[in-house]
């Protein structure tokens, strides 16, 4: 009990030693605490924002991440849809390309003999001038069709890439009159003239010359059928620095800034004087055949009534004038050929024999493909014409193969005459032996320039 009680005095002495409590020091540690759990509730508020928050952006992330399957899903869809339609419109092309080349063919057939009969009639010196009337007529719309037919198919075989250019070194300013000569006459039928300004001077470009004619007369036929009676149409040859410029211009009905917009597009028509619409391809195969050829086109109009000009402009080329002495001057037979027919197709073959026989030719006909070939090796012809699609187990190709490989009928020359236009036809006509494809109705002019050079060639 007493080291107790003498435990506790020296407590007592201790705490009477120590300074009494600062009431000042007490406050401010209160209050100090007070700051850190008001920080701290502050804190605790804050975490529990940013936890709501991340939530939300987890949420938002997760959302996010299914629209982002969902659309790419989507994506998969649409790719195997557009992939479905390409394969489909792709297989629409290719049906279209073989049903157009199927109607021309099946179309050309009947004006090979039509126009065969009118050629046959003219050389038969008819007098009844209602007769040579009902010729005329009939010439002119077999020209017609066999335009349109062309132009039907020449707009789908540019459209896809197929059209090839057959280009040669030529005189652009003597194609332009050449051109215009053969025009003259159906122009000033319709109560039009037609001037030509072109130099004498050569201007050589590397063209099809075939092509740039068939740009010419689709030209002319343009400003023929905007040009009432009695207005003028004119063609200048302009040379332009490296490049040669033809301008088609008429006193015609015009143009507006819209239509000039647009008159190059295909199947695009405006109905002139003639009353003819067409079917709106003329101008849209003079872009695509003078683009081809690396040239340009334009339309120029003052306005409606005041007449129109189109022109285009081709590369000319640096050459002398005897790199070109070759091909001057036109080809015709001296004397007459013994020539085979084959078509499956009376009418064409018998109006074609008599029209060859009125030009002075021998002439064997044969209406099928093995009887062909009876009929070669007894005639040995000079030149043989024949059609491509016959109806018997033989056709064209079969045909020229045969002759190709029989060693007295090799040499002849082979013509074939078909209503297949399409490049794939004059490869396999090439291929299986052919020397030149026409395509029905042959004109005349066109035969005999065909066999001038085939007997050249020879």
């Amino acid at each position: 009990m007493a080291r107790q009680r003498m435990h506790e005095t020296e407590l007592s002495s201790a705490h009477a030693l120590l300074p009494p409590p600062d009431p000042g020091t007490a406050d401010a540690v209160d209050s100090r605490l007070a700051d850190l759990e008001e920080e701290l509730r502050h804190a605790r508020a804050q975490r529990r924002e940013t936890a709501q928050e991340l939530a939300a952006a987890q949420a938002l992330l997760s959302a996010t991440q299914e629209q982002l399957a969902s659309a790419r899903q989507e994506v998969r869809v649409l790719k195997t849809g557009r992939r479905q339609v390409e394969i489909g419109l792709q297989d629409a092309a290719r049906h279209k390309d073989a049903y157009l080349t199927m109607l021309a063919h099946e179309l050309r057939n009947p004006l090979a003999p039509l126009r065969n009969a009118v050629q046959v009639m003219r050389g038969l010196d008819v007098l009844d001038p209602q007769m040579v009337e009902l010729g005329e007529i009939i010439d002119r719309q077999v020209d017609h069709m066999a335009h349109m037919l062309d132009g039907l198919l020449d707009i789908a075989h540019i459209a896809h890439g197929k059209l090839q250019l057959e280009p040669q070194k030529l005189d652009l300013a003597a194609l332009t009159r050449q051109t215009a000569e053969d025009f003259r006459g159906i122009v000033e039928s319709g109560g039009l003239t037609l001037d030509v300004l072109a130099p004498v001077e050569p201007l050589w470009v590397w063209g099809d010359p075939t092509r740039l004619m068939q740009v010419f007369g689709n030209l002319l036929r343009n400003a023929m059928k905007f040009t009432a009676t009695g207005g003028q149409i004119r063609i200048t040859v302009v040379r332009e620095g490296e490049t040669v410029t033809i301008q088609v211009s008429d006193t015609g009905i015009g143009m507006t800034p819209e239509l000039i917009a647009r008159v190059f597009d295909p199947f695009h028509q405006e109905q002139g004087p003639s009353r003819r619409p067409g079917l709106g391809l003329g101008l849209a195969l003079v872009k695509g055949l003078v683009e081809l050829h690396g040239g340009t086109v334009r339309a120029i109009s003052p306005g409606l009534g005041l007449g129109s000009t189109f022109c285009f402009s081709l590369p000319l080329m640096e050459l002398a004038a005897d790199e070109f002495a070759e091909t001057a001057g036109a080809l015709s037979p001296s004397a007459s050929l013994r020539i085979l027919v084959i078509d499956d197709l009376r009418d064409t073959t018998d109006t074609l024999q008599l029209l060859l026989e009125h030009e002075g030719h021998h002439v064997a006909v044969a209406y099928e493909g093995e009887g062909a070939l009876r009929v070669a090796r007894q005639f040995q012809p000079q030149a043989v014409l024949c059609d491509i699609d016959l109806s018997d187990a033989m056709n064209g190709y079969a045909v020229a193969t045969a002759l190709r490989r029989d060693p007295v009928l090799r040499t002849a020359h082979l013509i074939a005459i078909t209503g297949y236009g399409h490049e794939q036809s004059r490869l396999e006509a090439q291929a299986a032996g052919f020397d030149d494809h026409l395509l029905k109705p042959v004109s005349m002019e066109t035969l005999t320039a065909v066999l001038a050079a085939g007997r050249k060639g020879k």
